[in-house]
């Protein structure tokens, strides 16, 4: 059996409607002001303009407000209903476009929220939040392509966040640009070494690469950096295995399991170091533990781990 080595992801975490998933419809521009004659006329149409834009901001800003309350409630529904009342009203609200992206993640409806953090950044064009949460959200849907365009631009406006550089390397990934990957996760290395989800990620793309050498030194620090991480020990094991060094493999994956109890590819591949270690009594009492997490959910996995069990019994 053949688990794979796992990468991360880093998700940084909004009018009237005709349903609480439906769009908002920008209203037309309402003149406020009456036509007047003359220089006093226009005096008096801008300052009533004036008067008018503020209190429409006001009702919006209202709008906003409730759905920031629901949101916190986890009332999802009447936080995406108020959000889009407040969108109707000013279409031009940066940050209701933006709240209304995270709504809509929460709500996993991602192809939207990306819809809408990516008008929050069109409005305010140096807002990085939107930009960075556009990229994550693409990248959910697979449109990895389309992803690194937003990335990028969060990067230049704020190259001192490590999940940006995180998920720019991981859609250089998806497309299979691999030299890109690697460079993108060794320059927010080069910010912060110690940075254990970049590490993480870096190690992977190494081990799909089948660059096992390179790897295991980035897992070493990613489990220095995160000493409980159940990700960092399980890939550490995992490429420790691929290089047949199963002592130093079998400790991460007794970590991992901790860690983790009910996790069958930890079970599985330390029951596999017991068994290359010659280690029959250990072997067998963990492929029984594995057996217990699988057996309801792949038999076949479980028999074949029964067989296992005997050749090991017949030794």
């Amino acid at each position: 059996m053949n688990f794979r080595i796992r990468s991360t992801v880093i998700i940084i975490i909004a009018a009237a409607v005709t349903t609480a998933y439906g769009c908002y419809s920008p209203p037309k521009r309402s003149q406020h002001a009456s036509r007047t004659v003359g220089r006093e006329g226009m005096s008096e149409e801008v300052e009533h303009s004036d008067i008018s834009n503020a209190a429409v901001k006001s009702v919006a800003r209202a709008h906003y407000g409730k759905a920031v309350e629901f949101k916190k409630q986890g009332e999802l529904v009447k936080a995406l209903e108020e959000v889009n009342k407040a969108l109707e009203i000013n279409p031009e609200y940066a940050s209701a476009h933006f709240t209304r992206g995270s709504i809509l993640r929460q709500m996993d409806r991602y192809r939207m929220a990306a819809d809408s953090f990516r008008q929050a950044h069109e409005i305010e064009k140096n807002y990085v939040q939107a930009y960075a949460m556009e990229g994550a959200m693409l990248i959910r849907i697979e449109k990895s392509g389309e992803a690194v365009e937003p990335l990028e631009k969060a990067i230049r406006l704020d190259p001192d966040d490590m999940t940006k550089y995180v998920n720019l390397g991981m859609a250089f990934k998806n497309l299979e640009k691999y030299d890109d990957a690697i460079e993108t996760y060794k320059k927010g290395l080069d910010k912060d070494p110690y940075n254990a989800d970049l590490l993480s990620n870096l190690a992977v793309l190494y081990s799909e690469l089948e660059m096992y050498e390179e790897g295991i030194p980035l897992l070493k620090k990613a489990v220095l950096a995160q000493e409980n991480s159940f990700t960092a020990h399980l890939n550490l094991g995992i490429m420790l295995r691929k290089t047949e060094k199963f002592t130093e493999a079998a400790n991460h994956y007794e970590k991992a399991h901790e860690l983790n109890p009910l996790h069958d590819g930890a079970l599985f591949d330390l029951a596999y170091c017991y068994k290359r270690l010659n280690l029959p009594e250990k072997a067998i009492y963990t492929y029984r533990k594995y057996i217990e997490v699988v057996k309801e959910k792949d038999p076949d996995a479980a028999a074949r781990a029964e067989e296992t069990i005997k050749e090991l019994e017949n030794r």
